[in-house]
């Protein structure tokens, strides 16, 4: 969580501009997509896909109004490159998930288990609920916007294009240790 914390947080661009903030609704779909993610990698290596698929089919509403919130805030937040810096994004927390899968394999399935328990005896006006009071669910790094920043966050495409990334492009080389 830390490792994506610094990649989505704190890579800011030269300048030091802050990232963009993300709106309440967006927030929630950020967290949905930093569960999604933990549940894909579970599936995969945990034996888990049976109970991924009744998660997916069971919040397909959620998920694709969530995955549109997605599509929406990485479009405000990176304009033109938005899409391209959604799909590191989703990388950066599907590698997250593995990595924690890596380490400590039986307690990621134990936990990855105890989810899709949860899961399934929640009805899905549950979904935002359930959500945002995961630990994972600070894991995109992206704060929420407060205040009037939250009104800034309403800043035309073409002004938000202009602020810097919180993630470097893909084709960006590290930094010089």
């Amino acid at each position: 969580m830390i490792a994506a914390t610094a990649l989505l947080a704190g890579t800011l661009g030269a300048g030091g501009a802050a990232a963009i903030c993300a709106k309440p609704q967006e927030r929630l779909a950020l967290e949905s997509r930093v569960l999604q993610s933990e549940l894909m990698v579970a599936a995969l290596n945990c034996g888990h896909a049976a109970e991924y698929n009744a998660f997916v089919r069971k919040f397909q509403p959620e998920l694709a109004r969530r995955g549109q919130g997605l599509r929406d805030y990485f479009a405000r937040a990176h304009g033109r490159g938005g899409e391209q810096q959604m799909n590191r994004f989703v990388t950066v927390m599907a590698n997250e998930a593995s990595s924690r899968n890596v380490a400590d394999h039986g307690l990621f399935c134990a936990q990855a288990g105890i989810l899709f328990d949860q899961l399934r005896g929640l009805e899905l006006r549950g979904f935002e609920r359930f959500v945002a009071t995961l630990p994972l669910a600070d894991a995109h790094g992206i704060a929420t916007c407060q205040g009037t920043q939250a009104a800034d966050s309403e800043a035309p495409p073409a002004e938000v294009a202009r602020q810097r990334s919180p993630i470097k492009p893909a084709s960006a080389k590290p930094a010089a240790k």
